[in-house]
């Protein structure tokens, strides 16, 4: 009897210990966000969704949810509504669609085939009559609006301020200064610009537009122009790339892999004949003795010239001075390109190696009851140029895991070697067996050139836990 007992026991274990563990696999983390020095998470369990800051605090019940901070859209059986991040409900799960406006109170709702606005108290903004609303970018209260498959713009008083006339939605809305506002409009694939009483500010001609240091910069056929916030063309559509500077007031372009000058009459400053250009000219410093522009001519000779007429300072310096002063910015392609194609297959198999075995490294901290130390693979053997955003993205990936499982994990200091620290991250986890340090750090070892340093120690509770780093070589 009690062999039998003892057998049919055990055989209970196990049978428990395999549920446990079959519904434990079947959750998984799908979303993450950091605000308010707070993170939650998105679980996933059998297809259904649940929201909360660990496992243990989570209701799987809705079939969507995107975060977005404050509140979070929700969707269950095809209806929408919005939780907060305690999961309190503060719009029910009564709408057909739901959208995120830029407002970040209000939001553009479906009801049947019908769009409208609401606010998140659920509050009628605008009334459900259009077949579609889109919020017009970098405006906070004009909407492009949809009836009878025509577009036009609203906002939030349903106010007309464009007809439905328009056969597609705008790009967005620019505020040029207080009581000035321009629409910039889509007909056909193209692009236009519209002030707030429907006169055509610029014809409906373009790719692209974009606004930047009051005027709009304009793409036609994939060449660069300039117009003026009234619509003007200042600069025509036939440069492959535009900048503009604020110390000169000028307009930096290339053409045909040429670089130059230009006013905004479109008239040259400094032609488009040399092979590199760069403006050495501090903020506001434009009339320091040290202010200058530095060109390549078509020859491959290089010049030093005044900012405020073009006239030659310095001719014929040579290039190891011209690399010596901007090497990093003149030079970069060139010295970079050799570089990058030996790195950029290496930092790719990084990437997906550590993607892999990520979740092996959780396990050991995890079944690290009676201590652990682990030295992560030397991944470059050589010294590098830049800090790779791979190990990073890692070691974040790492601690969001934890997080999720309810773990404590607290960023925390480290102990200096007195070497060149450029760019660390480190954080202490803390689980009812052991306390785990998770340290990865990159040092200047050579000049610009950096080495990398990891390390993972996990101790019991039960003895004195003393960080010892076990750096590389980086001479």
């Amino acid at each position: 009897m009690r062999n039998s007992f003892s057998k049919y026991s055990s055989l209970l274990i196990i049978l428990c210990l395999f549920i446990f563990k079959m519904s434990y696999a079947q959750i998984r983390m799908e979303q993450t966000l950091e605000f308010n020095n707070d993170t939650l998470f998105v679980f996933n369990k059998n297809g259904k969704l649940g929201l909360g800051r660990d496992t243990g605090s989570v209701v799987f019940k809705y079939d969507s949810i995107s975060l977005k901070g404050d509140f979070n859209l929700v969707m269950d059986k095809g209806k929408w509504g919005l939780i907060g991040n305690d999961n309190e409900v503060n719009i029910p799960l009564k709408y057909d669609g739901l959208l995120e406006a830029y407002q970040r109170y209000l939001l553009i709702a479906r009801k049947g085939d019908k769009w409208g606005v609401i606010d998140e108290e659920d509050q009628l903004i605008v009334s459900f009559k259009y077949d579609k609303i889109l919020q017009a970018f970098g405006s906070r209260e004009l909407f492009f609006a949809e009836q009878k498959g025509k577009w036009g713009v609203i906002n939030e008083e349903e106010k007309v301020i464009l007809p439905f006339e328009y056969h597609a939605p705008g790009e967005g809305s620019v505020s040029i200064r207080q009581g000035y506002e321009v629409i910039i409009m889509k007909e056909n694939g193209k692009l236009g610009i519209v002030d707030t009483k429907n006169k055509r500010l610029a014809s409906i001609i373009y790719d692209s537009i974009t606004y930047s240091n009051g005027v709009f910069y304009a793409t036609k056929n994939g060449r660069k122009g300039v117009l003026d916030e009234k619509g003007k063309l200042l600069i025509p559509c036939m440069y492959d790339a535009i900048e503009f500077s604020h110390q000169l007031d000028l307009f930096l372009v290339r053409k045909d892999n040429k670089f130059g000058l230009l006013t905004y009459g479109n008239q040259p400053f400094l032609p488009i004949t040399f092979n590199k250009l760069y403006l050495d000219i501090l903020f506001l410093e434009v009339d320091t003795a040290s202010a200058k522009i530095v060109v390549q001519k078509t020859d491959s000779s290089w010049q030093y010239l005044n900012v405020k007429d073009g006239s030659i300072l310095q001719d014929k310096v040579s290039k190891d001075t011209v690399f010596k002063y901007y090497k990093t910015i003149l030079f970069a392609p060139e010295l970079m390109n050799e570089y990058l194609q030996q790195v950029q297959q290496e930092e790719r198999t990084i990437a997906m190696t550590l993607d892999k075995s990520h979740q092996q490294l959780v396990n050991a901290i995890i079944a690290a009851k009676n201590g652990i130390s682990i030295d992560f693979p030397d991944l470059h053997k050589t010294l590098i140029d830049f800090i790779p955003f791979s190990w990073i993205t890692s070691v974040t990936k790492i601690r969001n895991y934890l997080l999720s499982l309810g773990y404590e994990v607290n960023f925390t200091d480290t102990e200096s070697d007195g070497r060149e620290k450029e760019w660390e991250v480190c954080f202490l986890l803390t689980s009812p067996d052991c306390d785990c340090n998770i340290g990865l750090s990159f040092y200047k070892a050579d000049g610009e050139k950096y080495k990398m340093v990891e390390s993972l120690k996990c101790n019991p509770k039960n003895q004195q836990y003393k960080r010892n780093m076990r750096y590389r070589d980086l001479k």
